[in-house]
């Protein structure tokens, strides 16, 4: 029982169109637990996000400057520090000359008064947009990582000959999934066809008791795939076990006897 447990738990490979619906509903039950089917689902038309562009902070030296003497004074005197042996006609030549050159301003008291409120508008306004980027950001990378899991789990369970042929390198999710429908999608009334005709040959009774376990894991195996796909005889509990009693009284009619006496079905 602990072999069957595990076949049950174990993650579908898919090889071919034989196992197309049980992976195809494994990788959706993984993605809908992530809430991101919409994004790979391929009759869905909603696009991944695109990640954001941080903005960029207001460049102060492109604002008004101030055109007060002061202002003028302190940058000239910076620039002219250390220079005390110049001539008097030195000093005025450089005084007027300093005078020509427009001074860019590097912080916000270089500002003129308009130049200081545009700076401010801006400053605050870009304080917005990045509170903004930071919340896109942050849905941006919590997508991007769901997305990169469930591309693992396409990679991991999907044959290297079926990678080859429809996991393109410059292709989306959705792409992959698309194109391995194509491939080796089966129409869903076909495959619950075949797991009807699997699971009433299952239901064929056992030989001999020494081939209980290999027939317990068919039967198994089949009920579960057919329970899957809404087989109708698998529907109802009571017709499944009367179907499996039937199959094994012969082999095991003591055994079927305790489930057959008054109560059984409690």
């Amino acid at each position: 029982m602990a072999t069957i447990q595990t076949q049950r738990d174990a993650t579908v490979i898919l090889t071919d169109s034989s196992n197309w619906i049980p992976w195809y509903r494994q990788l959706k039950l993984k993605c809908q637990s992530q809430g991101i089917w919409p994004l790979l689902d391929p009759e869905g038309v909603r696009l991944q996000r695109i990640q954001p562009e941080a903005p960029l902070p207001p460049d102060i030296s492109q604002y008004e400057p101030s055109s007060s003497p002061s202002a003028a004074s302190s940058h000239t005197t910076r620039n002219a520090r250390g220079n005390t042996r110049g001539s008097a006609q030195d000093t005025t030549e450089m005084s007027t000359t300093t005078s020509r050159i427009p001074t860019i301003p590097t912080r916000v008291s270089e500002l003129s008064e308009k130049g200081q409120e545009a700076y401010k508008e801006d400053r605050d306004d870009y304080k917005l947009r990045l509170e903004s980027y930071k919340i896109r950001e942050r849905d941006y990378q919590e997508e991007s990582n769901k997305i990169s899991k469930m591309v693992e789990h396409i990679l991991t369970t999907v044959t290297p000959h079926l990678q080859l042929s429809c996991c393109a390198e410059n292709g989306t999710p959705r792409d992959w999934i698309t194109a391995l429908q194509d491939t080796v999608g089966v129409d869903e009334d076909e495959e619950r066809a075949r797991a009807r005709e699997r699971y009433q040959a299952a239901l064929k009774p056992m030989r001999s008791t020494t081939n209980w376990e290999t027939w317990l894991n068919e039967y198994d195996q089949a009920a579960t795939r057919a329970e899957t796909l809404e087989v109708a005889e698998v529907m109802q509990t009571q017709a499944v076990i009367d179907d499996f009693l039937g199959s094994v009284s012969k082999m095991a009619s003591t055994w079927t006897a305790g489930f057959q006496g008054p109560g059984y079905d409690k």
